[in-house]
């Protein structure tokens, strides 16, 4: 089985209220990791409006280790969370992560 392991946040954490995030985590060595963050924010009686913030592909280190950098979402409001998917992939191999974070 292939591992994944978010080692920068748990799932329903807090994130700074500004929306700055580096999410950082372990794989195997030079897997290929894919990072799709949305927001999710209620907007004047509006359930759940969704924007896409990032999605991103990289490559693990030798030592399985990869972090990403998320950029501000665009219309951020404060209370909204993210929907944080990563994706690893190695051969014939895949493993997903999902986390729900909230601003701060």
């Amino acid at each position: 089985m292939l591992p994944l392991e978010v080692t920068s946040h748990a799932n329903n954490a807090r994130v700074d209220a500004n929306g700055n995030m580096v999410i950082r985590g372990r794989t195997a060595p030079h897997a290929t990791v894919r990072v799709q963050v949305d927001t999710v924010a209620n907007v004047a009686g509006l359930l759940g409006l969704t924007q896409p913030v990032m999605d991103q592909t990289l490559q693990a280190d030798a030592n399985g280790r990869f972090n990403v950098t998320v950029p501000q979402a665009q219309f951020a409001i404060p209370g909204g969370r993210y929907d944080v998917r990563l994706t690893s992939t190695r051969g014939t191999q895949t493993a997903e992560e999902r986390l729900t974070l909230y601003r701060g």
